[in-house]
């Protein structure tokens, strides 16, 4: 039996065009033809054999079943990622902190980085330690890689929207941005310390703002040589805002008013807020 490699498998778990919101996804290269029967796999568990199966004996009245209850699930998938580029892009940029993700030799890479958003040149300014292994893996050139930004989510429980037949689910917020990543020229590294502390230390409150000129000149320099400068170069944006745009407003205001005193999830109050407007164009 054929199972999905680890990678193909992620895919259907992000964001964008690759998300998959069914709870059981057919694997590519399997059709409906007469004679054949698809291989599922379950949504959002690992690709183990136990969790690889057939549905067999499947008639046509259960096909079409099965495709309507596609096409309104793609439905409702497709109002989480009406959100327009730039509000996404402004997203990223507040939240600042991200995972950045690429691939050695069929091994997923991620490091969890501070970054800042250039867009007039359409890029990511952030720097990795010498020593992470995808640092090590730019020395060999500019390879592809993907920035995951996630903000307020939590779970949302059905009893909390005040209609029948509804289940479980997660609300949350998630931009990836994907392009080509490259190291700098180490001597860029103090600027861009310099920048990346300028945007965060400007939004603290009664402080002062630090500044590398801080710094003892020595033991900068230290600090600095252990550190590497990289770009991002955004060549796609995708995002998905799920807060329940697929409900009637009542049962989404519902929601949102029991969300904000959750302790499951992140951020909570911000994820009440936004799902109060998510029904305002």
């Amino acid at each position: 039996m054929r199972l999905l490699s680890p990678l193909s498998f992620i895919r259907t778990m992000t964001v964008g065009s690759g998300f998959s919101p069914d709870l059981l996804t057919p694997l590519k290269g399997r059709s409906w033809a007469h004679g054949t029967t698809p291989i599922y796999h379950r949504w959002g568990i690992s690709p183990r054999p136990e969790n690889t199966f057939r549905l067999s004996h499947q008639t046509p009245s259960d096909k079409l079943k099965c495709d309507r209850a596609k096409e309104v699930c793609d439905a409702s998938q497709s109002n989480f990622r009406k959100t327009d580029t730039q509000r996404s892009l402004d997203f990223a940029r507040q939240t600042g902190f991200g995972n950045l993700m690429a691939v050695l030799d069929d091994r997923p890479l991620v490091s969890h980085i501070p970054f800042l958003i250039d867009e007039e040149q359409g890029e990511v300014e952030l720097h990795l330690v010498r020593s992470n292994p995808m640092a090590q893996l730019l020395k060999s050139g500019v390879r592809p890689a993907k920035l995951a930004v996630t903000g307020p989510h939590g779970y949302i429980s059905p009893d909390w929207y005040g209609v029948k037949d509804q289940v479980p689910t997660w609300n949350y917020v998630a931009v990836h941005l994907s392009g080509s990543l490259s190291l700098q020229p180490q001597e860029n590294i103090r600027a861009l310390i310099d920048r990346l502390s300028e945007e965060f230390e400007a939004r603290l409150a009664l402080k002062t703002v630090w500044k590398s000129s801080k710094m003892t000149p020595d033991v900068l320099d230290k600090m600095m040589c252990q550190i590497v400068p990289c770009r991002l170069v955004i060549k796609d944006i995708q995002s998905t805002w799920k807060l329940g745009q697929n409900k009637p407003d009542a049962a989404r205001l519902r929601a949102a008013d029991q969300i904000k005193n959750s302790r499951v999830g992140a951020q909570m109050a911000e994820l009440a807020e936004l799902m109060r407007r998510a029904g305002t164009p």
